[in-house]
């Protein structure tokens, strides 16, 4: 399983990064944050719920969760990152990533978030997803080994999956790579599944 996450926006850009946080797929609508800390607040404001939410801040976790102090159900569907941080104060020990494995909210670090949010700011409405785990190939990781950062759907589409993405009539590019590693999460999660 490689260990690489793909951030896709609707517009037709592809980020690669890390996971960080549950594997799977998060989609929703791209919204973007600008605190310089507080991301708890952030996570779990119902004004980011079923959002994919962009940090701005280069680092990310430094305040930490404290579960028996605060509720702390996380709204957000998932989150990027540009690098994570471990918790700054002795009040809050658990560290975000934890937080976010536990409540099953996929992430991604290592993006430029100041360039998507600049993205997300020419297209404040865009869609997004976050993939990472087995819905992805081999060939992901390939990609990271030679130092892509970026690329196009219409490249990241033909690279992992040569094989082709599934062509359904007009249905935009987005919406078929979606379909095509959310069938191969299933797929693989039903494998899994019948070996045990």
């Amino acid at each position: 399983m490689p260990a690489v996450a793909l951030l896709v926006l609707e517009d037709g850009s592809v980020h690669l990064g890390a996971p960080f946080g549950a594997e799977g797929i998060a989609q929703g609508p791209a919204d973007f944050c600008v605190e310089m800390n507080g991301e708890y607040k952030a996570l779990t404001d119902s004004d980011h719920a079923g959002k994919i939410l962009v940090m701005t801040s280069p680092h990310v976790g430094i305040s930490g969760f404290d579960s028996e102090a605060e509720p702390t159900r996380i709204t957000a569907t998932g989150l990027v990152i540009r690098e994570g941080a471990r918790p700054a104060s002795w009040t809050r020990r658990r560290e975000l990533v934890e937080e976010l494995k536990d409540q099953g909210v996929v992430g991604i670090s290592g993006i430029d978030t100041r360039a998507v949010t600049r993205r997300l700011r020419a297209n404040p409405s865009m869609r997004a997803f976050i993939v990472s785990g087995r819905a992805l190939p081999a060939s992901a990781q390939v990609l990271v080994d030679r130092g892509v950062r970026r690329l196009s759907l219409d490249d990241a589409a033909a690279q992992l999956f040569p094989q082709g993405v599934e062509e359904a009539g007009a249905t935009p590019l987005f919406d078929r790579f979606l379909s095509h590693v959310t069938s191969r999460w299933a797929a693989t999660a039903d494998c899994e599944g019948r070996s045990l």
